[in-house]
């Protein structure tokens, strides 16, 4: 519950209690029985509110959990499909189709507990299989920027817009980072020329 929502309940419930007080007040002209009544009932509704807060927690908290697993697996396929060229050669169409299956079975997870932007940047993947290969490297690492924000801010992160496409060409040898830092006009450390 965001700190306004609250804000907004705890008002609310505390402009009903006066009301019901004026009420009862108006009925028993002992003010220690008022009084009592107002205590049992803000007892009562904060224990209430208690209640629902810490099972929003705990369902917060189970969420988390299953995003982190699934985004866990998600981005350790990636790099599995970002394996050097030698070593993709020696995979068979098994390894292939293998990958195939848990990029199906990572997105039927991301139904369920991703986020819709990280669900939708995900799709985007088959964009960067067009025609136009002579920039697919640095459409590849927008599009994984795009993913790593979407995951990131999913899980929680604060982060300056744009890192994740910092933290996409942190994942490159040094070589082809300075190369692609250059060409992306990225400063080390995640600050934009």
């Amino acid at each position: 519950m965001t700190l306004t929502r609250a804000f907004f309940v705890l008002s609310t419930c505390a402009l009903v209690v006066a009301l019901i007080a004026l009420f009862v007040a108006g009925y028993f002209p002992n003010a220690e029985i008022v009084v009592a009544l107002i205590g049992l009932g803000g007892a009562i509704f904060g224990a209430l509110l208690q209640y629902r807060w810490a099972k929003e927690k705990e369902a917060e908290s189970r969420l988390f959990s299953e995003k982190q697993a699934v985004y866990v697996e998600l981005i350790t396929l990636i790099m599995s499909l970002l394996r050097p060229a030698a070593f993709r050669r020696q995979q068979n169409e098994r390894s292939q189709d293998r990958l195939t299956l848990q990029l199906i079975e990572i997105r039927t997870k991301l139904i369920v507990w991703g986020s819709a932007r990280t669900l939708l940047t995900l799709d985007e993947m088959s964009d960067l299989a067009d025609d136009n290969q002579s920039d697919v490297i640095d459409r590849g690492l927008h599009w994984q920027g795009r993913l790593f924000d979407a995951i990131r801010s999913d899980l929680g992160h604060k982060d300056p817009p744009g890192v994740g496409l910092d933290i996409a060409v942190g994942i490159l040898t040094p070589e082809e980072r300075n190369r692609a830092r250059a060409r992306l006009g990225i400063e080390k450390r995640g600050h934009r020329k």
